[in-house]
């Protein structure tokens, strides 16, 4: 667990199925540094449902600026990182289980959509922060 501050931060969203999410991502995350003079973090996407083959969700893909348009509140959030051959579609989801299991055990409820955090440094999706903003 760790505590997040407010995030003031601009994004690109489409209704995307898992095969479409990389390019998106991408095509987004390009944009969105194309058109902010001063981004003041990474970039991030937020998601609205499951995405997978079968079901097409809404996904957000933000960074953050101090003149966003848009706020993420703040506050305690249940985390872990995922890097390399672990960022995987179902690598990933061995992640947000045990993130899942954490706030079970703790008797944590989820107070907004999760979010992914894009470290990677070569490749955008190396290395990954899965972020579950939650309240005791």
């Amino acid at each position: 667990m760790k505590d997040v501050p407010p995030l003031s931060y601009s994004a690109v969203e489409r209704e995307v199925i898992l095969s479409e999410f990389e390019t998106f991502l991408l095509e987004a995350v390009a944009e969105l540094r194309g058109r902010l003079s001063a981004p003041t973090g990474l970039p991030f996407a937020i998601y609205h449902g499951h995405v997978n083959e079968s079901t097409r969700s809404r996904v957000e893909v933000g960074l953050a600026h101090a003149d966003g348009e848009r706020e993420l509140a703040g506050g305690p959030v249940a985390y872990g990182f995922a890097r390399e051959r672990q960022t995987d579609y179902d690598s990933i989801h061995e992640l947000y289980d045990a993130i899942t299991s954490f706030i079970a055990e703790k008797r944590l409820r989820q107070s907004g959509p999760t979010r992914e955090v894009y470290h990677g440094s070569g490749r955008l999706t190396d290395e990954i922060e899965v972020v579950w903003p939650v309240e005791a």
